[in-house]
């Protein structure tokens, strides 16, 4: 096996030096540990907020469903369809994500090993994957991200094999799947986009297939313009004033912006984020190094380069937020290949600079701390993982039958309004509109119970009108998911003489009584 290709197809590896058995063993082991590690975020508490709107199509039928897939309709769907077997754990809903977060470990590997990489490269970008807090985290959210990585695995996959040979056939399974993944999630468009203009710039230095490539780039783009067409003609502005704070700005200083979502973008793969801003911005500019490096004249990484360019230019354009953690996976085995092709051509020249020996004695040496290091990375992640931040509506709800009155309200709060909506109003009532991130929000079906329609980014927020409605009660049961700073309602509430009396509470959640 050849190292990754350059443009003068020199090998840029060592020889392999690991066997397939041992390879299959570490892999294994590496597969365990991220099981291990993911499996753990499975819970029986009720869905988190972020994943209770997602789920919340499986509430309702088909034909008001499809309104409420946002960015991920295809992933909604097989999620929605998935939930409908078994709608009432949530465990379930986990299972679709927590599969793909596994299959994520093998994957990256076999898509190094098609690109040439040698096993010891490979098992490195798996070991990544594995421990990646990121990556765990949100193998058991109930959101795309996941399946995402896994999409664009096998996007890269395609890609490459339809440079290496751009018969007519590959190309097809390469549209094929280009708009099958548009279809899954619209932040899939800058990978796609990316692959595409490599191809076109590599058939053009080439010349043959050039018409096919032509045909299957213009049929990608419109079937591509079809599925936005349907899906994402009307997302909603306060999803971009949401992650206002993601984008790389051309007002606020590009500089800094980009150093700023850069620095998220590795640092969240990676897990350097307990380094000082000064060592961040070392190691940032190292990483970028790296991934320039295992880029320039290797066309094997024009396709992952040029994804990358085309993420940042939608970053600077506000169209696609850059170094969340969350909407960055699609990027995830883009960087990766980058920055493994950087590592082994940086091993090359110190190969030819130092000699064989040198370099075999100290890659020794580093293999041996990377073990050592993996291993207590994956043994510190197993015994500290971050449970699921599960929201037991259903307890509180219980709860709050027992202990209102028949005079009282029950006001919900913003960041609870679709996990109680989930849970308790069967089907939910909605509304739809572009004030919403979501481009929907609930009502609730109970004249007893009001629910705070939007969070303070969003239109239609009006904390003091809302609380005015309740001047003449005497007592109201404020529903609430922390953090309280973020449920303006609940400080509107105070400010017009209310004050807390006693709290019931439950998991992720309380009820605060309120009298005056």
């Amino acid at each position: 096996m050849r190292g990754p290709a350059t443009e003068f197809g020199d090998a840029v590896e060592p020889p392999e030096r690991l066997s397939r058995v041992s390879a299959g063993v570490i892999l294994f082991v590496l597969l365990g540990a991220g099981t291990a590690m993911r499996a753990q975020g499975l819970t029986t508490l009720g869905l988190y907020r972020d994943d209770a709107w997602a789920a919340m199509s499986s509430r309702v039928g088909i034909g008001t469903a499809w309104h409420m897939w946002v960015t991920a309709p295809g992933f909604f769907f097989l999620e929605r369809s998935f939930i409908g077997l078994h709608p009432q754990s949530t465990w379930w809903a986990q299972l679709p994500e927590l599969a793909a977060g596994i299959a994520a470990i093998p994957a990256i590997y076999c898509l190094a090993r098609y690109f040439a990489f040698h096993r010891p490269a490979g098992l490195a970008l798996a070991a990544i994957v594995s421990v990646s807090p990121i990556c765990v985290v949100y193998s058991t959210r109930v959101k795309e991200y996941s399946t995402v990585f896994l999409v664009s695995v096998a996007l890269l996959w395609a890609a490459e094999s339809a440079r290496r040979q751009p018969d007519r056939s590959r190309l097809a399974v390469l549209t094929a799947l280009s708009v099958a993944a548009f279809a899954v999630s619209a932040s899939l468009g800058a990978l796609i986009a990316g692959v595409w203009i490599a191809l076109g710039i590599w058939v053009l230095r080439t010349r043959p297939h050039r018409r096919a490539v032509i045909v299957g780039g213009a049929a990608t783009a419109a079937l591509c313009g079809v599925v936005a067409a349907i899906f994402y003609s009307a997302l909603s502005p306060a999803l971009t004033r949401f992650w206002s704070g993601s984008y790389i700005s051309l007002d606020s200083g590009v500089l800094v912006t980009a150093r700023s979502s850069l620095s998220s973008l590795y640092a969240n793969l990676l897990h350097f984020t307990g380094f000082a801003p000064t060592g961040q911005l070392v190691l940032l500019v190292a990483l970028l190094l790296l991934s320039i490096l295992g880029a320039v004249r290797n066309a094997a990484m024009l396709g992952p380069a040029c994804a990358a360019v085309v993420a940042l230019g939608l970053s600077a354009a506000q169209r696609e937020p850059l170094g969340t953690g969350r909407t960055d996976e699609y990027l995830y085995p883009v960087l990766l290949l980058l920055l493994a092709s950087g590592v082994v051509r940086l091993w090359a020249v110190a190969r030819d600079h130092f000699g064989p020996a040198h370099v075999r004695t100290v890659g020794t040496a580093i293999a041996s701390v990377s073990v050592v290091l993996a291993v207590a990375l994956i043994g510190d992640s197993i015994a500290s993982a971050t449970p699921y931040p599960g929201v037991d509506v259903q307890a509180l709800a219980s709860a709050l039958r027992h202990d209102t009155e028949p005079s009282d309200h029950i006001v919900v709060g913003e960041l609870t309004r679709y996990p109680w909506a989930y849970y308790e109003d069967h089907p939910p009532r909605l509304r739809f509109g572009p004030d919403w991130a979501t481009y929907f929000t609930v009502t609730s079906t109970d004249p007893q119970v009001f629910i705070a329609p939007s969070e303070y980014y969003e239109g239609g927020s009006h904390p003091a009108r809302w609380a005015g409605a309740f001047r003449n009660d005497h007592r109201l049961w404020f529903v609430l998911t922390p953090p309280l700073s973020l449920n303006p309602t609940y400080a509107a509430l105070l400010r017009q003489g209310w004050h807390p009396v006693r709290t019931l509470r439950a998991a992720g959640c309380a009820a605060i009584l309120l009298e005056r």
